[in-house]
């Protein structure tokens, strides 16, 4: 009997064998991001590290017969912060969230709605780009649920720029929904969103 996500010998998701996509970053590539933030290297020198270790990882994910490959989320400062705030309309800013990462220095920032919510550049889809070029199974791209902007969001900001919180929805589903500009976009695959900002929330994945 063929596996589960497999059609005529093809495979296809959802697979018998998937993962998040967020893996551990390897140290020359944590190397390179502390020296590019101390501003000892450019932009392109950083991505050329990335792009070595985004590599690596799909190489390690096909050995092991994954179907489903990420980039390990290589480039994000924040698996969720750097697609939102790719929206018109939002920011971040230096102030704490609240919520404190045992064991790390680094803290994530607050994001903050200081305009309306628009989508005029595409959101991370370079990252996404270079994910298919480099690997011949289904490149997967993880996104965070819309939702999180309003979980861990500054609601002063939000209030004073979206007095009406429909407004707010409305906009934001139009960022989030499916387009050109949307990494998965384009595709014969049909994206997804993962990691729900609540427990009672579902966590779906996106494949390409």
């Amino acid at each position: 009997m063929p596996s589960p996500g497999r059609a005529g010998g093809a495979a296809r998701p959802p697979f018998r064998a998937d993962h998040v996509g967020s893996l551990l970053r390897p140290a020359e590539l944590q190397q390179a991001r502390a020296r590019a933030a101390r501003g000892e290297i450019d932009r392109a020198a950083l991505r050329a590290v990335e792009d070595q270790s985004i590599r690596g990882a799909i190489a390690l994910q096909e050995s092991v017969g994954l179907q489903s490959i990420t980039d390990g989320e290589f480039r994000r400062d924040w698996w969720h912060i750097d697609f939102l705030r790719g929206f018109d309309g939002v920011e971040t800013s230096t102030q704490s969230f609240g919520v404190k990462f045992e064991g790390a220095d680094e803290q994530p920032p607050l994001m903050k709605v200081t305009g309306k919510i628009r989508r005029t550049t595409p959101s991370m889809l370079e990252h996404f780009t270079f994910l298919k070029s480099v690997t011949t199974r289904t490149a997967k791209f993880c996104l965070p649920s819309p939702v999180m902007l309003h979980a861990r969001g500054d609601r002063p900001t939000l209030q004073a720029t979206y007095p009406d919180l429909g407004e707010f929805w409305a906009d934001l589903t139009r960022v989030t929904s499916p387009s050109p500009s949307t990494p998965a976009a384009g595709t014969s695959r049909v994206p997804g969103w993962r990691a729900a900002a609540t427990t009672r929330s579902p966590r779906p994945c996106s494949h390409d």
